[in-house]
């Protein structure tokens, strides 16, 4: 048995009962009341240079309100400087996690450098370049390794004399090895 406010004892069935009937309703009204007490925005202070009868009393009070107006521009813009930072800092830091899930071992200032360097505004496509520069510097140099196994045998140069031609033509050894007065006498003697 339950004992109520006014002085009757009752069971626990009639006890949720009394409560459903009388303290719910009046709860669940102040509270509606309440919400709508707080979405009700306080009036705002009129300020008096945007009458456009305003006449000011003195100086002293335009350079008030000048100041008062570049503070609050000042605020103004350090608040959308501010949220610009946080949103910048969490595309950011959003890029660097999907990154990380797929190459947990990726260094960021790498990525940062190489986004800086080419002038991508997106990590995640600066860091899939990076990626493809990385692929095309491997298999280039397992191509030329590859062709200098392949061409290990074969010689570069004889380091011999050349011989002359026997159609009488100049061949790029005989340039090297000749002074360019004989050179001069063997084409004009053709």
């Amino acid at each position: 048995m339950y004992e109520l406010p006014d002085g009757r004892k009752v069971d626990g069935n009639t006890l949720v009962k009394e409560w459903k009937e009388n303290f719910l309703p009046d709860y669940t009204k102040k509270s509606q009341e309440l919400s709508k007490m707080k979405e009700v925005a306080p009036p705002t202070e009129a300020k008096p240079w945007e009458d456009e009868n305003w006449v000011p009393n003195s100086y002293k009070e335009v350079i008030e309100i000048a100041e008062q107006r570049a503070i609050e521009k000042i605020k103004s813009e350090q608040e959308q400087e501010r949220l610009y930072r946080s949103q910048l800092e969490s595309s950011i830091n959003s890029e660097i996690e999907e990154i990380k899930k797929s190459d947990p071992s990726v260094n960021e200032n790498s990525i940062y450098l190489h986004a800086n360097k080419f002038g991508f505004t997106s990590l995640t496509k600066a860091y899939e370049n990076m990626q493809e520069i990385k692929r095309v510097e491997q298999s280039t140099e397992q191509r030329v390794l590859k062709n200098i196994q392949s061409r290990g045998m074969e010689p570069v140069n004889t380091g011999g004399q050349s011989k002359q031609a026997s159609d009488g033509s100049v061949d790029f050894n005989s340039i090297n090895n000749e002074s360019p007065m004989e050179m001069l006498r063997r084409l004009t003697s053709k």
